[in-house]
């Protein structure tokens, strides 16, 4: 009963006058609360902020009492949790004076070990295991001492260990064996992890380590059949489904490869590595839809510009060209310095006729990369499909200042000449510094084609278009708008609207020219 009387006073509310406390005894009663108030803290010290803190309260705990082994104790414990080795040192006398419990031991192991006195740290660590009676924390922590120690002698003492406790034998076997595979060992690893299979034939580590073994010696069949069992056996999570795809990758079953990266979804729908693979095979077989899929469902999607990048490319070749802009949008918001990523934008933008949007992305972009000549050049296409002719011509003329064999720009300017019917002189020279570096180039081809029909050299300009192959005027609304034109100026009318027929989708004039010929 004594016990629960003094509980109930402490219940009891008087004035704190009536205690009458010497000063001895009021600072004693000090101490208490503050040694208490600071063991209360260690257990909520989450974060390194409430650590240092405690630290500093032990601190003054043994300022005001020096000798106490106990209170060393516990500051030596908190430094090493804060990596302070050398705040630990003056207070590491501590194992002198204590009572040499299973904790005093372990508290000054984890300090040896913050020194790198690996050797101390295990031997103060097998003191500990003499004198405690649960041992699995301490056996653990152990383990990985001995794991720091040269080889041969860490799998020495792993196995007396394991002599000593039977019960978990197999486990310090399995950590044997990882210890070998680090240092390469394969034979001498696969030793230990059969020797936990002999104990237990269901352990899930001694199968993995057998499987990581093989994966080193390249028997990958071997490898495969250690995380078949695994799978079969109710232990298979992503890490295992990932590894056995990647062997199927290897050996090209990428049927098998493509089964078991959908395992790794079903655990984790968001896997990066999984869903990489996964986009990638649908996009060797062309299923650009299910590649659009994968690639968007990826976990670190929304803030990496090159998958969104990959993500348009895929709808692009799906056939939406408008949700292919909205990838790149979304890319060029979260990298808007990126060039790569400025550069792709601006193309969705042009091709979807946003050539104004399109030229003030790549403004920005040639500002900051002023000798980036790709970059201008599409600067310049947008410039000059916005009618902005001027600052166009500047942007062409600072290209071929750089580079005065650039042949697109050349082939650019001219083609715009034509298209306004000014300079045109000035236009069959560039023309034909185009040609002469790349005479066979289809659309060096017909800007010629087209500036000779300006200039009335109407055979020569039917002759030149003609004889561009059929597949290649098929695919672009342009050409087919040139022919068009052509044949009508020369009252061929019939020929000309199969080519307007062609045309009048993907490109505004012809669709004008068409709708004039078939009223």
């Amino acid at each position: 009963m004594k016990h629960i009387f003094c509980l109930a006073l402490l219940g009891v509310a008087f004035p704190l006058s009536a205690l009458s406390l010497s000063e001895e005894g009021r600072q004693e009663a000090q101490f208490f609360t503050d040694f208490l108030e600071t063991v209360y803290q260690q257990r909520a010290a989450d974060t390194q902020a409430k650590n240092a803190d405690n630290l500093s309260r032990w601190q003054k705990l043994l300022d005001r009492q020096p000798d106490s082994a106990y209170l060393k104790r516990q500051f030596v414990a908190a430094a090493v949790a804060q990596n302070q080795v050398e705040a630990a040192a003056p207070y590491a006398d501590f194992l002198e004076q204590s009572e040499k419990s299973a904790e005093d031991y372990r508290v000054y192991g984890a300090y040896l070990a913050l020194k790198g006195d690996w050797k101390g740290a295990v031997e103060a660590y097998e003191n500990a295991l003499q004198t405690e009676e649960e041992t699995s924390p301490l056996v653990e922590q152990y383990v990985v001492l001995v794991g720091q120690l040269p080889l041969e002698e860490a799998a020495e003492k792993l196995d007396k260990l394991a002599a000593q406790y039977p019960q978990i034998a197999s486990d310090i076997y399995v950590e044997t064996g990882r210890l070998f595979l680090k240092k390469h060992q394969l034979q001498r690893a696969l030793e230990y992890f059969n020797k936990t299979l002999e104990r237990d034939n269901d352990h899930p580590n001694a199968h993995l380590g057998r499987a990581l073994v093989y994966e080193q010696a390249k028997q990958y069949f071997l490898m495969l059949h250690e995380l078949e069992f695994l799978d079969q056996a109710g232990w298979g999570d992503a890490a295992i489904y990932k590894r056995m795809a990647s062997i199927y990758l290897l050996v090209r079953d990428l049927d098998q490869a493509e089964t078991y990266f959908l395992k790794v979804l079903q655990t984790d729908p968001a896997d990066p590595d999984a869903l990489y693979f996964l986009t990638a095979l649908s996009e060797n077989r062309k299923d650009y839809h299910s590649a659009f899929s994968y690639v968007t469902r990826s976990r670190d999607y929304k803030e990496s510009p090159s998958k969104q990048i990959q993500a348009a490319f895929y709808a692009q070749k799906a056939g939406n060209s408008q949700e292919a802009l909205r990838q790149l949008r979304a890319a060029y918001q979260n990298a808007p310095d990126n060039v790569e990523v400025a550069y792709f934008y601006a193309l969705a933008l042009q091709q979807e006729k946003q050539p104004k949007k399109a030229a003030r992305v790549l403004q920005k972009a040639v500002t900051q990369n002023p000798q980036n000549e790709q970059l201008r050049l599409q600067y310049a296409f947008a410039l000059e499909e916005s009618k902005k002719y001027s600052e166009m011509e500047k942007q062409v003329k600072t290209i071929l200042e750089q580079n005065p064999n650039q042949a697109a720009a050349q082939n650019l300017l001219a083609y715009s000449l034509a298209q306004r019917g000014q300079r045109l002189d000035e236009a069959q020279t560039l023309i034909a510094r185009a040609l002469a570096q790349a005479p066979n180039e289809y659309a060096f081809m017909d800007t010629q084609a087209w500036l000779w029909y300006k200039q009335g050299k109407m055979q020569d300009a039917l002759a030149l278009l003609q004889s561009i192959p059929a597949e290649v005027i098929d695919r672009n609304g342009e050409m087919a708008y040139h022919l068009g034109v052509l044949y009508h100026a020369q009252g061929r009318d019939q020929e000309a609207l199969s080519y307007l027929e062609k045309a009048k989708d993907t490109w505004p004039p012809a669709q004008k020219l068409y709708r004039q010929l078939t009223k």
